[in-house]
């Protein structure tokens, strides 16, 4: 198995797409092509990073470290951060996007390989977060209860130093399920890790003591 952290374009080009992979497109192997395009236009961003888990001419799995959307809280703060360091050329704000394991290599610890992959001596001086939302697991496949599933992603995350946050964001906190989670680089000045941690509650608590 050979492991990649910046996949181009033309790498992707000459793979086969492993069975399960296309949760996007609910892993109907006739559409893995659309999955594909999808990746390839990613892997031709230079701010976006695709790490990649490759068996001979298969792409057993992926990741994908894309910017925070411009929409919203997150793309709010990350322009808010230029202004405050202007001097900063990238986005200090990235989301893990999305990992995928093909079905014939889930359970050998593939995806935390390929994490550790893909943050090793990178992403030291960016704050990058996830939204895993509960609604895109594959627990047929597994057979694990949802909050089986979700502990396996919530240790998975941690062995790369992704923590657990609370946010009230509305696509988080939909459902108990889903969880945010984020890894602040050690490079990352605390006042930016200030300002990231307060972005993560729009309002207020309520209740007793709170006016």
């Amino acid at each position: 198995m050979r492991l990649v952290r910046g996949l181009g374009a033309g790498q992707l080009e000459g793979l086969k797409m492993s069975e399960g992979l296309g949760i996007f497109f609910h892993y109907r192997y006739e559409d893995a092509k659309r999955t594909k395009r999808l990746l390839i236009d990613l892997c031709s961003n230079e701010l976006v990073t695709v790490s990649a888990a490759i068996s001979g001419d298969t792409l057993a799995g992926y990741v994908t470290i894309v910017p925070a959307e411009e929409s919203g809280r997150w793309g709010a703060l990350n322009e808010a951060l230029k202004e405050l360091y202007p001097d900063i050329d990238r986005p200090i704000l990235f989301e893990l996007g999305s990992i995928e394991i093909g079905k014939r290599w889930r359970g050998m610890g593939l995806g935390t390989r390929l994490l550790e992959h893909t943050f090793g001596g990178a992403f030291d001086g960016a704050i990058v977060f996830l939204r895993e939302l509960s609604w895109h697991w594959d627990t047929r496949e597994t057979g694990l209860s949802i909050y089986k599933y979700r502990n396996m992603l919530f240790k998975m995350f941690e062995c790369v130093g992704f923590e657990y946050f609370y946010t009230d964001e509305k696509e988080v906190a939909y459902s108990g399920e889903n969880m945010f989670m984020a890894r602040i680089g050690k490079d990352v000045p605390g006042e930016i890790s200030f300002r990231f941690c307060k972005s993560l509650r729009n309002k207020r608590p309520g209740g007793w003591g709170w006016s």
